[in-house]
């Protein structure tokens, strides 16, 4: 789990929480009386986290595409949903996430979040796409203090979200703004949009700041 200070393409600040929840069943966590929140510090009301599944298929990464992870959870927090102006150093203090699983209780995890320096600059475009096939080339300008960057692609219509990986330069993130989809993620026939996130390690557990990219226009291989 983390907290990360985020910059939107129109350069709008926000703060991202995410945490993975080991599920053996996978489905606990989003039955009636489950959930993941968080609460910001100096705040009282927790804030509903949104799942976005098991996002992660990385030959590099196996470990999270077992029964033992199964569910990734996640919220931008803005201004506008917080009531508080979000300054660039990001809001410090203890974040508490709370794991409400009907079956076994209440779980909580806290994160100390100390600030950051200053936020990423903004990614103001969208990614560019070269080629035509399920394996096209992905690429945007590379980012100021930028290390590492997440290329993903969504479907349409009932959407699943996948992490792109080019497997050479780190576990989950790629070291260049430009990848080449690898063989055996997209299907030939199914519309896609991309979007590129940047952060300030070459892992995500590791950031401690992210920028993230406008969607691509549709995509169909």
């Amino acid at each position: 789990f983390n907290v990360l200070p985020g910059t939107e393409t129109d350069g709008s600040l926000t703060i991202l929480t995410y945490i993975r929840v080991k599920d053996p069943d996978g489905v606990a966590t989003l039955e009636v009386g489950g959930g993941v929140t968080v609460k910001i510090p100096n705040s009282t009301n927790p804030i509903p986290l949104t799942s976005r599944g098991s996002v992660h298929i990385s030959p590099t990464q196996p470990e999270l595409t077992d029964t033992l992870v199964k569910n990734t959870f996640e919220q931008s927090l803005s201004a506008s949903l917080l009531g508080i102006s979000i300054p660039s150093t990001g809001i410090p203090g203890n974040y508490i996430f709370s794991i409400v699983d009907p079956d076994t209780g209440t779980i909580t995890r806290t994160k100390n979040f100390a600030g950051v320096s200053g936020a990423l600059p903004a990614i103001s475009h969208k990614p560019n796409i070269s080629g035509t096939t399920t394996t096209p080339t992905l690429s945007i300008s590379a980012v100021s203090d930028a290390v590492g960057y997440m290329f993903i692609a969504t479907t349409s219509g009932d959407p699943v979200r996948q992490i792109l990986f080019d497997g050479v330069s780190g576990p989950n993130l790629s070291s260049s703004p430009q990848i080449t989809v690898p063989a055996g993620i997209l299907q030939s026939g199914t519309q896609y949009t991309f979007q590129v996130e940047a952060f300030d390690a070459i892992t995500e557990e590791g950031a401690t700041r992210i920028s993230t990219s406008a969607v691509s226009s549709p995509y169909t291989p």
